[in-house]
């Protein structure tokens, strides 16, 4: 071997040793920043659990009981009996898969406040606030036409004896069949209640958290001292 031969291979064994050294490096450096973005949901001694209880004056509200259904099977014939050399056509009939019912849309002016109960994950809740002064609700109903199909099967049209017997053939289906019809009842002076299990960096108090939310949204009342309770 020359020596011109022997330093050219030195070369390319010194090119492979750095490109494994370079891998390596590369997958180090993922492995780390993976671990600093799962931090926060495996290091729970940073955060502790603070539970708060929220409650909502509402002048009066509708309670709405939507409509009830049972799942009923339906047996519908396939095809009719007959025999092997009988005449069948296609025909059609159009199936009820599900009642028709009433839907019922509330409509009224709460506001709502964006509360970051999480600050581990971020998560937020809404928090409702009524102004007894200017609140109104109403409600609008809807009927909602019944949910119908079509569905094939095959007609005996003419019998012919001989052949194989052909039995009547049953397929099932299932269908929505209404029992009960939306309801909408008037709750007065009603108390809506809101427990929410928060999640805070250790040192912070939540008191200071909820002031801070009535003062930066412009709905102090709604979050004063009477319209909230923290849960020792």
């Amino acid at each position: 071997m020359s020596l011109s031969q022997l330093v050219i291979i030195l070369g390319i064994f010194s090119l492979q040793l750095l490109t494994v050294a370079c891998e390596s490096e590369e997958t180090n450096i993922n492995t780390n920043e993976t671990v600093e973005i799962d931090t926060c949901l495996v290091d729970n001694s940073s955060f502790f659990r603070q539970q708060v209880e929220f409650y909502t004056l509402f002048p009066y509200k509708f309670r709405v009981t939507p409509a009830q259904f049972e799942t009923i099977p339906v047996e519908l014939v396939k095809k009719e009996a007959g025999t092997s050399n009988s005449t069948y056509v296609i025909d059609t009939l159009e199936v009820t898969r599900k009642s028709g019912y009433t839907f019922v849309n509330v409509i009224s002016n709460v506001d709502s406040i964006d509360f970051r109960y999480n600050y581990c994950s971020g998560e937020v809740s809404h928090l409702f606030c009524v102004d007894s002064l200017s609140y109104f609700a109403s409600y609008e109903l809807e009927f909602i036409s019944a949910s119908k199909e079509i569905f094939s099967y095959e007609r005996l049209s003419e019998y012919i004896p001989g052949g194989d017997t052909i039995f009547t053939q049953i397929e099932t289906m299932k269908t929505q069949k209404i029992v009960a019809d939306a309801n909408v009842d008037t709750l007065n002076n009603h108390i809506a209640t809101n427990r929410i299990d928060s999640v805070l960096p250790r040192g912070m108090d939540i008191k200071d958290v909820i002031d801070s939310l009535a003062n930066n949204s412009g709905f102090i009342d709604c979050l004063s001292a009477d319209n909230y309770k923290i849960i020792d």
